[in-house]
């Protein structure tokens, strides 16, 4: 058998998780060698999950996120500032049978790890009640962690590379983006409209290939009401909500030995369990928390999530 060694993006230069990236790079990419296989992590879905794991060509990805943030109020007017250092833990995991030279199946299983963080500024200003305007802005970097690629071939086969262990990438992310949400309250319900638009993008330190960006355009929904008893002096709620995900340009996601999935719409729904703003109810850089689970559909893909809120 020739040699043969793949060439997996999620195990390369291509800068893992973090806030960042859309599934088109904005330089083009060199044509696969012979035999070379390319799986692209989609960046831009992986990070917005946040909490959660997606399934797509082979590739398996699970991200895991601590939401940590404190609120400065009154920084100017009635202006609040919401400092976020989110923590962002990553695994990416590719296991499928491929042919090699000679057509001879051979077994991929490259497995890589983040870690990354990224402080992230809000600043909400109350335009007229109940409408909020919010400008947003963030920058942070990680690195990819424990590496590795096994290559395994049927008995007698000789194959040039069983194991391997690619260099770990040092990269950056960025995002800036403008949301508004409109809240207002009808008897014992809440009911919430938001929308955004981010262009967030991330690229290598060391050296300028693989940079990506993305803009997503976001609409949502979300209604909120009592759960009709008390915990103290609290009152826990529940809420139900729909969000709309336009992508531009599309994401991306690359299946070996098949066409790549293309995703221009994600709908998500989901539900959330927490306490009513009004009361005292604060826990120490996490505010008034709210915690809920979420399901994420477009195109094919599907994808379940642990989420901290409505996120506008």
């Amino acid at each position: 058998m020739g040699r043969w060694r793949p060439g997996l993006a999620v195990l390369s230069v291509g800068c893992l998780l973090a806030l960042a990236t859309s599934a088109r790079a904005q330089r083009a990419a060199p044509a696969p060698a012979p035999n070379e296989i390319n799986v692209s992590v989609n960046y831009v879905y992986a990070a917005q999950l946040g909490f959660g794991s997606y399934n797509v060509g082979g590739l398996s990805v699970s991200v895991y996120s601590l939401p940590l943030e404190y609120t400065l109020r009154d920084v100017l007017l009635d202006w609040r500032l919401k400092i976020g250092l989110p923590l962002l833990y990553g695994t990416y995991d590719f296991n499928k049978t491929v042919l090699g030279d000679n057509d001879i199946p051979v077994h991929v299983h490259a497995d890589q790890k983040t870690l990354s963080a990224e402080p992230k500024l809000k600043l909400e200003i109350p335009i007229v009640e109940p409408w909020t305007l919010s400008l947003i802005g963030a920058w942070g970097f990680g690195s990819t962690l424990d590496t590795h690629i096994k290559i395994r071939a049927p008995a007698g086969v000789v194959v040039a590379d069983d194991q391997v262990s690619n260099q770990e990438t040092w990269y950056y992310t960025y995002q800036v983006g403008i949301s508004s949400l409109l809240q207002q309250r009808f008897d014992q319900w809440t009911l919430s409209l938001g929308n955004a638009f981010i262009y967030a993008g991330t690229a290598a330190l060391e050296h300028e290939e693989n940079v990506q960006a993305y803009g997503a355009l976001e609409t949502g929904v979300d209604a909120r009401h009592p759960m009709g008893f008390r915990v103290m002096d609290y009152a826990p709620d529940a809420s139900v909500f729909f969000i709309w995900y336009y992508f531009t340009p599309s994401l991306e996601f690359s299946r070996v030995e098949r066409a790549s999935l293309q995703v221009d719409n994600v709908y998500e729904v989901g539900l959330t369990f927490g306490a009513d703003p009004e009361t005292p109810f604060r826990l120490p850089m996490l505010g008034n928390p709210r915690l809920g689970a979420s399901y994420r559909v477009g195109n094919d893909l599907n994808a379940v999530r642990l989420n901290f809120g409505f996120p506008f």
